[in-house]
């Protein structure tokens, strides 16, 4: 029995659906070196973008300001986030809910490399995720490998009323 371990440096889904790929190639008899190449590639090439709908987890984490937050709640502005080497960076603002999707698609789509597997992870907004993924079906061309629950950390920061897309495209530094 031997363990291999690969440092995702990411979170939730992100690596989730790596490891549900390497359990279905080693089901189906994959080598071992084969498994690991196909999960660390995955995993340093995999670039998560979501958006919060609600200041408030954001706030409480400390991710931002009580200032901020109010100033971002009333222009009703929404952060458009990544993570970069384990931490939430903020890639830029939207103003308004109707301009959330469309950011984070044309972020997916300039990032993605073609024809390579995309997801959805899902917060409390189910109204939002079924846009998404309408959305990213016309912008990215098929259907998501899956639809996905956020995770425990991505909720802590950034709340449940959030949606993300994630894409491979190329290597990153995480």
């Amino acid at each position: 029995f031997q363990i291999h371990i690969v440092d995702s440096t990411t979170y939730s889904m992100v690596y989730g659906y790596a490891v549900i790929e390497a359990a279905e190639k080693a089901k189906k008899g994959a080598p071992v070196n084969e498994i690991i190449a196909f999960v660390e590639d995955w995993v340093h090439s995999a670039h998560v973008y979501f958006a919060t709908y609600d200041l408030k987890f954001a706030k409480k984490s400390g991710r931002v300001s009580a200032v901020a937050a109010f100033v971002g709640e009333l222009m009703g502005l929404k952060p458009i986030l990544t993570f970069d080497h384990g931490k939430s960076k903020v890639l830029g603002k939207v103003r308004g809910e109707k301009a959330v999707i469309p950011d984070l698609i044309k972020r997916a789509k300039a990032e993605m490399t073609p024809n390579t597997p995309y997801y959805i992870l899902s917060g409390d907004k189910p109204e939002k995720t079924e846009e998404l993924v309408k959305e990213c079906k016309k912008a990215l061309g098929g259907e998501p490998q899956g639809v996905y629950p956020i995770g425990a950390v991505i909720s802590i920061n950034a709340g449940p009323q959030v949606v993300a897309v994630v894409v491979k495209g190329s290597q990153n530094s995480n």
